[in-house]
């Protein structure tokens, strides 16, 4: 069958537009795997009716193979643990925050329920709480971008370096979702 037509394209119906060279190439293969079915080809493989494995790293490229006998022993390359480790602490700092939101919010109820005479200590003791909590995010975020920096010494692959994390934007933020007392 032929995919020559005599009337020029811009004369024919709209439905006889000549197929583009893509849809060619495409009926070609599924042609030939219909063609492979009929056949019998793909019956009786290895694995059928089975999951796919995709275990492969479509990244590693020619380090497949060297990766794929590191995680069959065992070993993990020291970056990857090191970006383990970075992400853990990124979220147990987070989390400090968090939890300590949830304390101070239940900090500042309870002092509105306390007697005038009592409030005074109670207010320092918030305050020196919330003092507490940005000194040890700062710590925490000092230790966490000394990891960074370590990271982006020995990764590998330049698009995975990670950025150094800014404590004064979060600590903004968390401060903006303090009770106001």
């Amino acid at each position: 069958m032929s995919d020559y037509n005599p009337i020029a394209p811009k004369y024919r119906p709209k439905g006889e537009e000549p197929p583009s060279p893509e849809k060619k190439w495409l009926d070609a293969i599924e042609e030939q795997v219909q063609q492979a079915q009929e056949r019998g080809d793909f019956d009786n493989l290895a694995g059928q009716g089975k999951p796919l494995n995709l275990q492969g790293n479509p990244w590693a490229g020619d380090w497949e193979m060297a990766y794929k006998a590191m995680s069959n022993a065992g070993y993990v390359p020291e970056w990857i643990e090191r970006d383990k480790e970075i992400r853990q602490a990124i979220h147990e700092a987070q989390r400090m925050l968090e939890r300590h939101l949830t304390w101070d919010a239940e900090a500042v109820a309870e002092l509105g329920r306390l007697p005038d005479k009592k409030r005074g200590p109670k207010r320092q003791v918030i305050l020196n709480a919330r003092a507490s909590v940005v000194r040890r995010y700062r710590e925490k975020v000092a230790l966490i971008n000394s990891k960074i920096t370590t990271f982006n010494l020995i990764c590998p692959v330049p698009s995975m370096h990670r950025f150094k994390l800014r404590p004064d934007e979060e600590i903004a933020q968390f401060e903006s979702r303090l009770t106001a007392i």
